[in-house]
């Protein structure tokens, strides 16, 4: 009978932080733990000091499925990864690392069946969504209705809506007061939109069905990693963060451990 030996998670050395890091992004890295935001001007290592951080915890022996990155853009995530490795000398293809939507779609392939859809959906874009929508005006006999706004609108109040967690009324009351008067008439074919989307794949802009998942209990492996060490960098993710504080999403987000991280630019 053959006998392994497994291996206890490590990495490639200590790290002499004193001496890598000045006194302000020292503080960040050592004591950021719970909910922390920090801001920082241009040129002040923000990259460098998430970069730390990161391996700040790996060396507290905190596992890379258990640590989500979110920024501005897949490219930047990337980036860091890799200068994270460099400075572990270690992989870190585990650790959760992307823009929002990127998660979400990591999220939603995982546990789709906890939203009652199965992982083999696909994306719809934009001008998919419009026809859509489209569709709906003219089921719901709307079209003919003077002055009805057209799909692009409609379209555009309801990107606006669910990637700002805000109800309809606010986002027309905001961006477009003209439509006031179709604000009931807009939202039937909203609703309508979306019991006809359940029947079709998640298009591009809407994040609803990650908030959903999010809210829910039900998440097994995913919360885990959610709750765990939560970094977002860039102001997109912040202000993302923001609205979601008002939903009463970081509750759930910060249940356990509660790490958020935010790096954002003065």
């Amino acid at each position: 009978m053959k006998t392994y030996k497994l291996k206890t998670f490590t990495i490639g050395g200590k790290i002499n932080y004193e001496k890598e890091l000045n006194p302000q992004q020292l503080k960040v890295v050592k004591e950021a733990d719970g909910p922390s935001l920090v801001l920082a001007g241009a040129g002040s290592g923000k990259t460098r000091v998430l970069i730390y951080r990161l391996a700040y915890l790996l060396e507290k022996g905190i596992n890379p499925q258990n640590i989500l990155l979110v920024t501005f853009t897949n490219k930047a995530a990337q980036e860091m990864i890799h200068r994270a490795e460099a400075l572990l000398k270690l992989n870190l293809s585990s650790l959760w690392a992307g823009t929002f939507h990127h998660i979400g779609n990591i999220i939603l392939r995982k546990e789709a069946e906890v939203l009652g859809y199965t992982s083999g959906f696909t994306i719809i874009d934009k001008e998919d969504t419009k026809d859509l929508i489209q569709d709906c005006i003219e089921e719901l006999n709307l079209s003919q209705e003077n002055l009805f706004p057209k799909k692009d609108i409609i379209a555009s109040v309801w990107s606006l809506a669910v990637n700002s967690l805000k109800e309809i009324e606010e986002i027309i009351f905001s961006f477009y007061p003209y439509l006031e008067e179709f604000i009931p008439s807009i939202k039937r074919v909203l609703d309508f939109y979306k019991k006809k989307k359940k029947r079709k794949p998640f298009e591009k802009t809407d994040i609803e069905k990650v908030i959903e998942f999010i809210k829910k209990e039900g998440g097994r492996t995913t919360q885990k990693a959610i709750r765990q060490h939560l970094f977002l960098s860039e102001a997109k993710a912040s202000l993302l963060l923001t609205e979601m504080e008002h939903k009463g999403l970081i509750q759930k987000i910060k249940k356990g451990r509660g790490n958020i991280i935010i790096l954002k630019e003065k």
